[in-house]
This record gives structure tokens, sequence and C-alpha cells, in this order.
């Protein structure tokens, strides 16, 4: 596992203290939460492009193998002006989320989060590789505009080469991204089929972020990517948020599917606890 970055010495000095001090983090009373074990109905989320619930494994599949994909209920109103032959969906939790409160502003704290789903991707054309999935966080004002000057947030999971997949902390669709963890096929082929779990949190009582991946529903104990002093700024700073998953498939050469999805708001308490539940249903 390869760590790249601005500044990978000091990636390493937080992996060291996201170690040591796992256990001493602020209480959080609940603002919001949401969980999906599957889904079974497509009403529960927005989707676009070519995303639809496949009803046999019950996932959202972001992506198709083919132009006979089922069709989705609502218009198409996020599909970028790409070749017919790629696939590109997203799927959108139906209503905006307050990740800051007005009458908290004193604080200067947005609210923390935790978000973990389960996720495949399906290889299906070896002659080609697709671009990969993300997980975003938009504010509402910008779904409508291009992708180009919309301030986002994602995780990607990238799938575009041979040798490994990567995980990715983007902001703004820039097209480098502030950090990248390479994740070589022998130790874990994302590209498998195969179900995996990703557990992203974020405290802003520090602004740390962290990424977690899994081949079951065990949390690690350390994390894939840490990243601080990121994310408070961008949530205060725009109040309502879009959060969702998008993807990118070229030459239809790869589905990327959701199987679950569990989203948890939290105020911060002045508070320390001993450890910290997770789970997937």
């Amino acid at each position: 596992m390869a760590l790249h970055g601005k500044n990978p010495f000091m990636a390493i000095l937080l992996l060291i203290f996201f170690v040591s001090s796992y256990a001493s983090f602020s209480a959080h009373t609940t603002e919001f939460e949401f969980e999906y074990p599957s889904f079974q109905n497509s009403w529960v989320v927005d989707m676009a492009g070519d995303t639809f619930v496949n009803r046999t494994t019950f996932s959202v599949q972001l992506t198709s193998p083919s132009d006979t994909s089922p069709t989705i209920s609502c218009p198409s109103t996020i599909r970028p002006a790409v070749s017919s032959l790629h696939s590109y969906g997203t799927m959108v939790y139906p209503s905006p989320i307050l990740f800051f409160h007005h009458g908290r502003r004193r604080t200067n704290k947005a609210f923390s989060f935790t978000t973990n789903f389960s996720f495949s991707i399906s290889h299906t054309n070896h002659s080609f590789y697709g671009e990969g999935f993300a997980f975003f966080i938009m504010p509402k004002s910008a779904a409508d505009a291009p992708p180009a000057p919309q301030p986002s947030f994602a995780v990607a999971f990238e799938t575009k080469s041979i040798e490994y997949s990567s995980i990715s902390i983007i902001k703004n669709f820039e097209r480098s991204p502030l950090w990248t963890v390479q994740i070589d096929k022998q130790f874990m082929n994302l590209k498998s089929g195969d179900q995996f779990y990703s557990w992203i949190e974020y405290d802003s009582s520090i602004d740390f972020l962290s990424v977690f991946l899994s081949k079951d529903i065990h949390h690690p104990s350390v994390p894939f990517i840490v990243v601080t002093d990121l994310l408070n700024s961008f949530l205060r700073d725009y109040t309502f948020m879009d959060i969702g998953f998008m993807a990118l498939s070229l030459k239809m050469s790869e589905i990327y599917s959701i199987h679950s999805w569990n989203f948890t708001s939290s105020k911060v308490e002045n508070k320390l606890i001993e450890d910290k539940s997770y789970g997937f249903a």
C-alpha cells in the first residue's frame, strides 16, 4: 500500500496520532441518521444517468454493462455529455442534509458524521478499465451547475489501473487528488466482484477525516487515509449538502454497485468515550 499526497510525512504522523488516540474522541449527540441495509425500491434514493435498483441483488447499480439496462423512473438531469459507449450514474439521498446549524455559528464547528457502505465492482470487459466510483458531498445549490465549478468533496475508489486500485481524496473535481492510497490487487482486488466495506468518518472537534476499507463487516483498526484541516470550513460555509455516489465506467467495462448504506451526523459534546460501535445490518 503506497501513500501519496502533498506531504506524505505528515500523513504518516497523522496515522500514528490516529492509532494512538483512537479511543479518546469527544462524545457526539446524534443529529440525523438513515440506514439502508439493502435496496429494494427505487424511491428511497434519487437516481440519474444509468443508475437503477437491481432487484436480484437488492443493490443500487450505478453503471450498466450495455445499452439494454433497465431505465429509471426519474429524469436524468445529472448525466454529462459523454459517449454512449460509456456508462455514468449517480444516486443521491433524496433530501439535503444539514451539516452546520446557524445557531451554533459561534462554536465554529460543523457537525461530525460517519457513513459506511458496502459495494462491489465487477469487471465485465477486460479490454478496458473503468474510472471508478466516489462518495461525494456537494452543496444543494450546486446540484444543477456544470461539474467544473461545483464546490465538492469526494472519496473516490478508482479502478483505472491494471495493477492496483486506489482511494483518493478529491476537492472541487480537481484532476489531481489531495491524497491517494494505492491498493495492490494481490492484497485486495476491488474488481473481483466481491463485496467490500468502507467507513468514512469525520470528527469536527479536531477537523479529522479517516477512511477505512475492509474485506468483511469488521471495522479495521487502521485507516487507509487520514486527513486533517480539510472539511470544517467547507461544511460550515455551505450548511445544507447533498450526499451520494457517482460512477463512470469507460466502454461499459465495469459495474459499480452499492449494497448497503448508513449515515449518521452528530453534534460534538465535551465528553470522552471509551470506544465506538460500528456495524452493517
